[in-house]
């Protein structure tokens, strides 16, 4: 099994935690009571650092309970690279028109360690043909 190291940056901090055994995600939870103001971004520190294994990286993900209120992860995912050792942070996006309260100890996101395939970018003249094309968004009908 991989090991996800976690320090405390401070008394605030809250070890991440699974409801259940076969979540794919752990929640994180807010190390501070915080107001989140309508129609913004907020920056929270979450109060610890982490240490992912070689070749993985962990994710920050939305919480879909909180989403289903309006506040997501303003960056879609947020991701922490294996080494990177400062404060972990998420930007929080308050999308409705009123305040929205965070308690601590409140879960806010959740977190996944997810494998980090190398691979390397080389410039070409062309790319192969397909039956799809350069056909984007709405291409396929709806």
């Amino acid at each position: 099994m991989l090991t996800l190291k976690f320090k405390k940056l401070s008394e605030n901090a809250t070890i991440p935690t699974k409801a259940h055994l076969e979540d794919a995600c752990y929640d994180v939870y807010c190390p501070m009571d915080t107001v989140l103001p309508p129609n913004s971004i907020t920056k929270i520190k979450l109060d610890f650092s982490v240490e992912c294994p070689d070749g993985y990286k962990l994710c920050f993900y939305s919480r879909s309970g909180l989403a289903s209120k309006g506040i997501l992860l303003s960056n879609s995912v947020g991701i922490v690279d294996q080494n990177y050792r400062g404060c972990c942070m998420v930007a929080l996006y308050n999308t409705t028109d009123k305040d929205y309260k965070i308690q601590k100890g409140d879960r806010i996101i959740q977190c996944a360690l997810e494998k980090v395939i190398p691979f390397e970018i080389i410039e070409v003249d062309q790319l192969s043909d397909t039956d799809r094309g350069a056909g984007g968004f709405g291409s396929s009908g709806k």
